[in-house]
């Protein structure tokens, strides 16, 4: 009934007192159909959102990388209840094999009480068709992913293609989707769809290359700066699932990663576009630039200044 917590010790000779609270709050809730009927033994997770802002060298990012969650399945009258639950913002998402998944976020104090969250469950859509890329082939295992207009998520699938470029996407909702294909060593592909009615709709992908950005980070007087924090902010509308993505803020999405022992980060499988970096390291002021790649691989050196 308690949301996990830990704490990392070093333990010597002599014994070590550790305590460990919990905290009080809590959020409840019923998940429903279409028609407003209780969905029993769905399954409900809350998954704590962070801010984006970064208090310890990648404390929150290593939080939500190791998918810290709770979960529940709901009672025969749909209800759903998570105790001891502390302050912050959370992404609630329930799921059950015969509806679309559906989500949303809640913010709360750490004493606060949230009751009646309404998650609604709607039939099942799917969309199909065919992935290939540039160079007439298809990859061999895509990652699909499909967000609302408001960049909360719908459905996540990982699909294989070994002998055939031909996909089906399910557990999608009816409204307008912002849907994504991605593959190693491709850039992420997004169709922007309307979903009507629970037929089966087609949509085709076409994937590129994907390109690379490094980020070289140094002090101001050259030194390379191990352990500085680099996050790439996207759109709703751009690439919704590489592998370094660590955490939702609405309709935006960061890819986050830490700098090296020489002061380099890199990302891969990009599109040509422009992107927003945003550096952060104890000791220095945040910094952010914003990069344009076009044809090839791009570097890019950010210097950060002393506090």
């Amino acid at each position: 009934g308690y949301i996990a917590r830990c704490r990392e010790i070093q333990v010597t000779d002599s014994d070590v007192e550790v305590n460990i609270s919990f905290d009080a709050g809590s959020i409840s809730g019923r998940v429903i159909d279409a028609s407003g009927g209780p969905v029993s033994k769905a399954f409900v997770r809350l998954r704590p959102v962070p801010s984006g802002k970064v208090g310890a060298p990648g404390e929150e990012i290593v939080r939500m990388r190791e998918g810290e969650y709770a979960m529940r399945q709901t009672c025969s009258d749909g209800e759903f209840h998570f105790r001891n639950v502390g302050g912050g913002r959370f992404l609630l998402y329930a799921e059950h094999p015969r509806y679309s998944t559906t989500s949303t976020f809640v913010v709360k104090g750490e004493q606060d009480i949230v009751s009646n969250v309404e998650l609604k469950l709607d039939a099942a859509c799917s969309i199909s068709g065919t992935i290939t890329t540039q160079d007439g082939t298809h990859p061999q295992s895509v990652q699909m992913t499909a967000i609302d207009e408001s960049g909360l998520p719908v459905a996540s699938a990982r699909i294989l293609l070994e002998y055939t470029a031909r996909y089906t996407f399910g557990g999608l909702r009816q409204g307008d989707l912002t849907v994504t294909a991605n593959a190693p060593g491709y850039a992420a592909e997004a169709r922007q769809i309307t979903l009507t009615s629970e037929k089966t709709e087609d949509v085709h992908f076409v994937l590129s290359r994907g390109r690379s950005l490094t980020i070289e980070i140094v002090d101001q007087k050259g030194d390379a700066v191990d352990g500085a924090l680099a996050m790439l902010d996207f759109d709703k509308h751009s690439q919704l699932y590489i592998k370094d993505v660590l955490y939702m803020d609405f309709a935006k999405i960061s890819a986050a990663k830490v700098a090296n022992r020489n002061g380099t980060i890199t990302f891969n499988d990009l599109s040509q576009r422009t992107y927003t970096v945003n550096i952060s390291m104890d000791g220095f002021r945040d910094k952010t630039v914003n990069v344009k790649i076009t044809g090839g691989n791009r570097t890019a050196k950010v210097t950060l200044e002393k506090e």
